[in-house]
């Protein structure tokens, strides 16, 4: 996956952008065509990152496996 500061690569179809807030950052989630598809936020009752998709968004199995490692990876970074 690739990183930088402020996007991040979600699998061949998607990427993220990091939105800065406190106590934990969100993420707006894109398609390859850079609709937004998403978001990535914290959901403080499981103490952890959950997507939220938008209305009428499709995600195959491969996007979906793809988006669980991301949000595996956001509490990671999050901790840091």
């Amino acid at each position: 996956m690739d990183t930088t500061l402020d996007s991040v690569r979600i699998g061949r179809f998607m990427h993220a952008e990091r939105v800065l807030m406190d106590p934990h950052d969100a993420y707006t989630v894109h398609a390859r065509n850079g609709d937004t598809i998403g978001l990535v936020e914290w959901y403080p009752r499981w103490k952890e990152y959950v997507f939220l998709p938008d209305d009428r968004s499709a995600l195959s199995h491969q996007c979906l496996r793809d988006m669980a490692m991301f949000l595996c990876k956001a509490k990671r970074w999050d901790a840091e």
